[in-house]
């Protein structure tokens, strides 16, 4: 009889998240808050991944050696692809105010 591992391996759970919309959405968000462009390009690459590479090459009429190498960590994907890996996705990006940060009070 084999055993089941004790637990899922991260990137393979992070995969499985990440095939749900809803998911991928909420985990985009809290990227895009943390106003790093390094970890924006690294989570738009773990949702290209949960959603195959290939089927965003064929979204973007790319290459997949190509689309790899633009959500690579040296890649920059121009806007319109950053736009279109998120509609092949199911994803779209969205734009909200900022929430007032709520003033000191000195007595």
């Amino acid at each position: 009889m084999k055993k089941s591992p004790a637990a899922v391996p991260h990137e393979e759970h992070l995969n499985e998240t990440l095939k749900d919309a809803e998911q991928a959405a909420a985990y985009l968000n809290v990227a895009i808050e943390g106003n790093d462009p390094r970890q924006v390009l690294k989570a738009i690459r773990n949702v290209a991944r949960a959603q195959g590479i290939a089927n965003i090459a064929e979204a973007l009429d790319m290459q997949r050696e190509s689309v790899s190498r633009m959500l690579s960590k040296k890649g920059n994907p121009a806007l319109t692809n950053f736009l279109k890996i998120l509609d092949a996705a199911g994803l779209v990006i969205q734009v909200k105010a900022k929430e007032p940060v709520a003033a000191c009070r000195t007595s």
